[in-house]
C-alpha cells in the first residue's frame, strides 16, 4: 500500500495532536509543516519536517496526499468578510481558556491562539470586536472552555467564589487581558465592549460571585486607565426570564434569544427597568442544538430573517449566533 504523505497546517496546540495521531497510522506519514507563527521554526525542527509559510507552495513542493488543517488562522480573513459581506460591523468571540491554558500556569497565545492577531485583522478590515472572556463559555467546548487541570482538586467549586478557582480565573483574566487590552477603543482599538460571565442566570443566583468576575476584569483591563468616564464598557447576558437574578447595575444588560421568539416580550421587562437603555439581543440562535434521543432541531429561515427584519427597523442590535463556529 502507498505510503501517504500528509502535510500539516498549524503548528499550535491541535497541531501537535494531530502530528501525534498521525505518528500511529500506518501507511502514513507527516512531512511538512505550514505556519505563520514564530514558534512554527521550532515545531518544525521537532517533527523534522520543512516549515512552509505558504500553504500552495508545500502542496506544489511535497507531492501531498493530503493536507491536515489544524488551524483556522488562514481562514481568518475569509471569515471577517463574509461578516463584514453580510452586513455586520461587529465579530463576537468567545476566549477560551481550556486552550489557552492547557497546562496550568502555560499560556498560548500564538498561532491559532492569538486572538490579538485577529482583533487586528478586523478592524483592518473595518469591523468592531465585543470580547466574551468568560471564564466560562457554555456548550461551545467541552465543560465549558474551563480547563480539566481545575478537577485534579476534588473538592474545587466551579462558577462560585472558591478560593483556588478565583485565583485561577483571575491570573487567566491577568493574561487574556495583557493580549487584547491594548486593544480597546479607548486606546484606538476595536474592542467596544467585553462581557462578564456568560448566561449564568441559567446556572445559578449569585452576585457576589459576579461581581467578581466583573471586578477582576476591570482591574485588569483598566489598569493603565485612570479617566473613570472611558473605561472598558462592561456587559452580561442572560434570558429575559432571568437576567435579574445576577444583573449588576453598572453593567449593560443584553438578552439571548432564538429564531421564532417574539421581539417585545424578550425585552418587556428590561425596557421597564431601563427605559432608556439600549437594545441588543447578544445571541440571536438561528436553530437550536440537538439532544441525545430527541428529535432532529430546526428553525425556518423565514423566521429568522423576520426576526432580524423587525431588529433592524427598532433599532436593536444583534449578534448572528453563529455566523462561523
Amino acid at each position: 500500500m502507498k505510503n501517504l504523505r500528509i502535510g500539516i497546517v498549524g503548528s499550535g496546540g491541535m497541531g501537535r495532536v494531530h502530528f501525534a495521531n498521525w505518528q500511529v497510522v500506518e501507511n502514513a506519514s507527516v512531512v511538512a509543516l505550514c505556519d505563520t507563527a514564530p514558534s512554527a521554526a521550532d515545531t518544525a525542527a521537532q517533527w523534522g519536517v520543512p516549515l512552509y509559510r505558504s500553504i500552495t507552495q508545500m502542496v506544489q513542493d511535497c507531492n501531498l496526499d493530503a493536507v491536515d488543517i489544524c488551524t483556522p488562522t488562514f481562514l481568518h480573513h475569509d471569515m471577517v468578510m463574509e461578516s463584514l459581506n453580510l452586513g455586520m460591523n461587529t465579530i463576537c468571540i468567545y476566549i477560551f481558556w481550556n486552550i489557552h491554558e492547557q497546562h496550568e500556569g502555560v499560556f498560548d497565545f500564538t498561532g491559532q491562539n492569538d486572538v490579538a492577531e485577529f482583533c487586528r485583522l478586523a478592524k483592518k478590515n473595518g469591523m468592531y470586536v465585543i470580547v466574551r472572556p468568560g471564564p466560562y463559555v457554555c456548550a461551545e467546548w467541552e465543560m465549558g472552555g474551563l480547563p480539566w487541570w481545575l478537577l485534579k482538586k476534588k473538592d474545587i467549586r466551579l462558577r462560585e467564589q472558591d478560593p483556588y478557582f478565583m485565583e485561577c480565573v483571575d491570573r487567566f483574566e491577568k493574561k487574556v487581558a495583557e493580549q487584547l487590552a491594548p486593544l480597546t477603543i479607548q486606546h484606538g482599538g476595536p474592542i467596544i465592549m467585553v462581557q462578564v460571565e456568560n448566561e449564568y442566570g441559567s446556572y445559578g443566583e449569585d452576585k457576589a460571585y459576579i461581581a467578581q468576575i466583573r471586578d477582576t476584569l476591570r482591574k485588569y483591563w483598566d489598569a493603565d486607565n485612570n479617566d473613570k468616564a472611558s473605561k472598558t464598557t462592561l456587559f452580561q447576558c442572560d434570558w429575559n426570564s432571568n437576567f435579574e437574578k445576577n444583573g449588576l447595575d453598572d453593567l449593560i444588560w443584553t438578552m439571548n434569544f432564538g429564531t421564532g421568539a417574539k421581539i417585545d416580550d424578550q425585552f418587556r421587562r428590561l425596557r421597564e427597568l431601563r427605559p432608556n437603555a439600549p437594545l441588543m439581543c447578544s445571541e440571536f440562535w438561528s436553530g437550536w442544538f440537538d439532544k441525545w434521543g430527541a428529535r432532529h432541531e430546526t428553525r425556518p429561515a423565514k423566521d429568522m430573517v423576520a426576526g432580524i427584519d423587525e431588529m433592524l427597523s427598532n433599532g436593536i442590535s444583534f449578534s448572528l449566533y453563529m455566523t462561523h463556529g
